[in-house]
């Protein structure tokens, strides 16, 4: 959601499948995302034994930090929960005309 692209979109369909089951995940970070944005998914995408506990994430800098707003590149409807870029809509992966 962060990059509005699926993981591994530059890959074919099985290329990606194989990607997510065997190469570990660490994507590249739009510029706008926060210092501690970066560090909690630092610490949630690593391997099984080394994540943080499911009550560990929730006392993490990053959720106890007010949101920031979206960069002025993107963003929301009011209550709708579709973000807009370049005055195309993007809802759940599928673009509309805003």
């Amino acid at each position: 959601m962060l990059t509005q692209r699926p993981p591994w979109a530059e890959y074919e369909t099985m290329a990606a499948i194989f990607k997510i089951a065997t190469q570990p995940t660490n994507p590249v970070l739009p510029a706008h995302v926060s210092d501690h944005g970066r560090d909690f998914l630092r610490r949630i995408f690593v391997e099984t034994k080394q994540r943080l506990s499911a009550d560990e994430p929730l006392r993490h800098a990053f959720h106890q930090q007010p949101p920031r707003p979206p960069p002025a590149s993107l963003r929301l409807l009011p209550s709708t929960g579709v973000a807009v870029k370049g005055g195309v809509a993007v809802k759940g992966g599928v673009a509309v005309r805003a």
